[in-house]
């Protein structure tokens, strides 16, 4: 990067890199650098919103994984990040929302329904969480 500034690939892999080691003051320092070159570019943003995720910005990061979502309709991790931002928020309903558009989008996805499955339970609604019980421990490996 010192002898091509302007190399936004090597930019990029240094973010990955960082982000992926928990240095997430650099991570962020290259990936918001790379952000500027390429705009809307979802392995970017899916990288600052891990950043703003571990770092307590949670608005920052539902905008990052909401424009993924835009870009991407089909991406289950953005989904589903989504929802648990939501519902670290305590947007219940929001979260719940996005947890089931993430099942429409991949009906075997393990985590979801474990949240779901916590959510209900918690709201006491036995049918609703009986039914993720069963479909996670269907698909949960014993």
């Amino acid at each position: 990067l010192r002898e091509q500034p302007a190399n936004t690939e090597a930019a990029l892999a240094l973010g990955v890199l960082y982000t992926k080691a928990g240095r997430f003051q650099d991570g962020e320092k290259y990936l918001l650098r790379c952000d500027s070159a390429m705009p809307n570019n979802p392995l970017i943003l899916n990288n600052l919103s891990i950043i703003y995720m571990r770092t307590g910005r949670t608005d920052i990061a539902i905008m990052c994984l909401q424009r993924i979502i835009e870009l991407q309709p089909q991406n289950v991790p953005a989904s589903y990040n989504l929802g648990m931002l939501f519902l670290r928020k305590g947007e219940e309903q929001k979260a719940i929302e996005q947890l089931q558009r993430t099942l429409e989008l991949a009906p075997d996805h393990l985590n979801s329904h474990v949240a779901l499955l916590d959510i209900f339970e918690k709201r006491g609604e036995a049918e609703q969480s009986a039914f993720h019980r069963e479909k996670a421990n269907q698909l949960s490996p014993h």
